[in-house]
């Protein structure tokens, strides 16, 4: 229905608007404000990706939204890598350790682990910027020819690694980062509710597709039996 050259400008335009939304919305410093906003954004778009299957099995004329897999998974990385970059340089500042919760100790002359929860969260983070990159990388038709049809699919079967990497770093800093902290809490996020009613509906419509599928198969089954 739509080229890609067109696909690429709508997806951008609606992250870009999701961004800037979601940064006008926080009530935290500058910086915060636009590392949770891409953040965010990253996680709502590889959440539409990863609807878009389900949807298709579900209402099968909706195939037409298949293409748009690809777009959305390119920005939600570019977007993901937008949103370590500001973590890096506006956060730690360079001081890299410091993502795995460590902090500087000079009666040590080093560095001590005091944030676990905090280097896990980061870690996980960091491990599905790599699936994200990879995955990226391969959305192209190019890389479908290189690898093959069947290669190529198994190897995009890896969104759902980077999907529950994603689910885990973005609900550890939601749901868990501040609990730990001697200091008053900030203000709950408002995005903790929203975060919930998404990932229920994705694993509601994945379920429903699963079912629909296994009764189609069932069926044919029993016709190829009865022919």
């Amino acid at each position: 229905m739509f080229k890609w050259q067109t696909r690429h400008l709508i997806v951008m335009l609606l992250a870009s608007t999701s961004v800037y939304l979601i940064e006008q919305s926080s009530n935290w410093n500058e910086m915060h404000s636009w590392n949770r906003a891409t953040g965010d954004t990253s996680l709502l778009m590889i959440a539409c990706a990863v609807t878009i299957g389900p949807l298709r099995k579900i209402f099968p004329k909706f195939g037409w939204i298949i293409p748009w897999r690809r777009e959305l998974g390119i920005y939600a990385v570019i977007l993901a890598l937008i949103h370590i970059t500001i973590i890096i340089v506006a956060w730690v500042k360079w001081d890299l350790i410091t993502l795995f919760g460590f902090e500087s100790n000079p009666s040590l002359e080093g560095y001590k682990m005091t944030q676990q929860g905090f280097g896990l969260g980061n870690l996980l983070g960091l491990i599905a910027i790599f699936y994200g990159l990879l995955l990226a990388f391969s959305s192209n038709d190019l890389s479908q020819k290189f690898l093959g049809g069947s290669a190529w699919k198994f190897f995009q079967q890896m969104v759902y690694i980077f999907w529950v990497l994603v689910l885990l770093h973005t609900a550890y800093f939601l749901y868990f980062h501040f609990l730990d902290f001697d200091k008053p809490l900030p203000e709950a996020s408002w995005l903790q509710i929203p975060f919930f009613i998404l990932v229920t509906m994705i694993i509601f419509f994945r379920v429903v597709a699963y079912i629909k599928t296994v009764k189609r198969k069932r069926k044919q089954k029993i016709q190829d039996f009865n022919s």
